[in-house]
């Protein structure tokens, strides 16, 4: 989140407050076309791919599927395998690749498949 310098007693800087509440309103609410978005998945996933127990991870595709906060639904071969640190990793990609700023991010992961009960 954004630290703002101002003063309630003496009113100093207090002009800063809307424009930045303002600017982050619109980031909390912004949508994102799956295009794009999916651009971002594979140029991140081909800078650092992602393993479990040694098998590559395939990312097929990602869709966001809300905002307030963003949130993204994100189609993997094996989403229970993702580490925290990769969720991280793209979080962050997503955030500085398509202009979310100090808004939070929600990623979720999913099979493409329903998984086969034995």
């Amino acid at each position: 989140a954004p630290v703002l310098s101002l003063s309630a007693l003496t009113g100093e800087r207090m002009e800063g407050i809307f424009p930045t509440l303002r600017r982050l309103a619109d980031k909390y609410r912004q949508r994102v076309a799956t295009s794009p978005l999916n651009q971002v998945l594979r140029e991140a996933v081909e800078r650092h791919s992602a393993t479990s127990e040694g098998r590559p991870l395939k990312f097929y595709y990602i869709t966001q599927v809300g905002t307030a906060p963003p949130t993204f639904l994100c189609f993997v071969n094996h989403p229970n395998a993702i580490h925290f640190s990769y969720q991280r990793y793209l979080q962050n990609e997503i955030r500085k690749r398509l202009d979310f700023g100090e808004a939070p991010i929600r990623l979720r992961f999913r099979s493409r498949r329903p998984s086969r009960m034995p």
